[in-house]
Order: structure tokens, then sequence, then C-alpha cells
């Protein structure tokens, strides 16, 4: 329950934390790690920021004055070609809360 989810990470293979904000509708940024890569396209899905404060930092804040892109990044996953992937998460995240 947030409204943008930071991964300030130096190293991250597949980057799971950043897929779950994303399938939960929330905002995305990150650092441009091997995960962040994979799944952040930047701009449409999520803000990638070189690994360094001062660029994440900047990351932040453009994803704060930015409310197209957040909306962007909210409708990301609601997409119908994500739908199966999404109930997957959700029903697991239920059992898991249960």
């Amino acid at each position: 329950n947030c409204d943008i989810y930071v991964q300030p990470s130096y190293e991250e293979s597949y980057g799971r934390t950043i897929k779950e904000a994303m399938i939960l509708g929330c905002p995305v940024v990150s650092t441009a790690t091997v995960g962040g890569k994979l799944l952040i396209k930047h701009q449409e899905n999520g803000i990638l920021t070189e690994i360094t404060p001062e660029a994440l930092t900047r990351g932040i804040i453009e994803m704060i004055e930015n409310p197209e892109l957040q909306k962007k990044c909210r409708e990301y996953y609601s997409l119908e070609q994500n739908e199966i992937e999404k109930q997957i998460f959700k029903t697991g995240l239920e059992k898991l809360l249960s």
C-alpha cells in the first residue's frame, strides 16, 4: 500500500519485488540492475536510473512530479495480456495472507 515503489539495489537478478509492485499497480523507480532492466521500460512502465544516490533521487522526484507517468504505470498491468499473471499472483498473495 504505497504511492511509489523504489528499488535501490546495486545488484538485482530478477527483481521479484519490482514485478509484485507492478502487478499491484504501483509505479516503480529502480536502479538499472539486471532485474530492473529486464522488467522496466523506462518512461513506459517505470523509471530506471543509474546506480547512484543522486540519480535515484532524481528518478523519485521525476515520478512524484509526473502524474501522467504514474497513471501509465498503474494501468500497465491492467492490460488484458497480463490478467493471467495478475490472477496467479493475487491468488498466491491471498493464500499467504489467510
